[in-house]
């Protein structure tokens, strides 16, 4: 079987985990190195129905190269020069766009790279405490703190990896665990990062003592007409029960702690904030101060009775953010086996919404762009 086969069917195998990545999210690669090309997933796609087609080959020597220039400090200058780099470091007759994450694959050293938000492990990530557990949990655990995703993520992991290879020569580094991100995992076979993946979510698993209640059904809550008609044209809503919410939802001081995204998957599929709605009668009133605050529609209207409203601009973009915004809750009742939760901070969630890469993910897996 050849290498890119096995990356075909490794990606549909984790893929197919809701616990592990939902959505578009998450992405795996293999390096060619007898031919200097790593394929990598696109931008947008889902891997548990990815097909051999669909990846991304790209020219390692080039991906090198870009680690090595220097861009400009400011945001958005530095990201557009670097996607445009990216994107000329596709090989000849290549159209897709790269996933975001195609530099932090190209600078782990083994042939098989799996990246993944799994909730466990965001629980650990999103924590208060997120700094000190990857070394308990695995002595090669390289910790990477909170980082603007794209080349600014991919350049401090370059100096993390090679700190770690300054101590350890005889062991390539494997293990990254990002916080409120989630982690990489490589192997030079499909099985050895198989095995790697599995000890380490033994080990997170072990150290939880506290779990969410399990649980998301698809109810009538009575305001999704009324919500379709706040939205705008093309909208479109639906309600969902969860006991995981009980403590989040019953009042403002609870629901603090999912008011802002934990990651940037959350931020993309369920919005970077969730409305709160005390009382059903002031909807508009509230619907309205979220708009003048936001300049956008809410995604996920939190209210009270453990329960939530998903809306969007079509059905699979509802859905995909309540199955986010589930994933988030429960990532905020994990937090508690690593310390307290530790949702993303405003001006980290300010750059991803208006960060151009993002909102092309979200088009594309969403289907509001082909």
């Amino acid at each position: 079987m050849d290498g890119l086969t096995e990356l075909v069917q490794m990606s549909q195998y984790y893929g197919l985990e809701e616990d592990y990545v939902l959505g578009a999210g998450g992405n795996t690669s293999y390096k060619d190195t007898q031919h200097g090309v790593m394929y990598v997933k696109p931008s947008g796609y889902r891997l548990m129905d990815i097909k051999r087609q669909d990846f991304v080959a790209m020219d390692m020597a080039k991906l090198a190269d870009i680690m090595n220039k220097p861009y400009p400090e400011e945001d958005e200058a530095r990201e557009k020069m670097a996607l445009e780099d990216l994107m000329n470091a596709r090989m000849p007759g290549e159209t897709k766009r790269p996933s975001v994450e195609t530099l932090l694959h190209a600078l782990m050293p083994q042939k098989f790279v799996l990246h993944l938000h799994p909730t466990k492990v965001n629980g650990l990530t999103c924590s208060t405490e997120a700094d000190y557990w990857g070394k308990p949990l695995n002595p090669d655990c390289i910790y990477i703190p909170l980082t603007k995703p794209g080349y600014t993520l991919a350049s401090v992991c370059k100096a993390e990896i090679e700190k770690y290879n300054a101590g350890n020569p005889k062991r390539p580094p494997y293990l990254l665990l990002l916080q409120n991100h989630g982690m990489f995992i490589s192997g030079d076979t499909v099985e050895e990062l198989k095995e790697k993946f599995t000890d380490f979510m033994n080990m997170v698993d072990a150290q939880l003592d506290r779990r969410p209640s399990l649980g998301l059904d698809f109810l009538l809550g009575g305001l999704e007409k009324k919500l379709r008609e706040l939205y705008g044209p093309g909208g479109y809503a639906e309600y969902y029960y969860m006991p995981a919410l009980e403590v989040l939802s019953t009042s403002r001081f609870g629901f603090r702690n999912i008011k802002n995204a934990y990651t940037p998957d959350h931020a993309v599929y369920c919005g970077a904030h969730p409305m709160y709605l005390e009382d059903k009668k002031y909807l508009e009133k509230e619907y309205k101060a979220y708009l003048e605050q936001y300049g956008k529609p809410p995604k996920i209207i939190v209210v009270k009775s453990c329960a939530f409203y998903s809306l969007g601009s079509n059905v699979e973009a509802v859905r995909l953010g309540a199955q986010l915004f589930a994933d988030e809750v429960r990532i905020s009742r994990y937090t508690y086996n690593f310390g307290e939760p530790n949702p993303l901070p405003d001006e980290f969630l300010d750059f991803i919404e208006n960060w151009e890469v993002e909102n092309y993910r979200s088009k594309i897996s969403t289907g509001e762009c082909e």
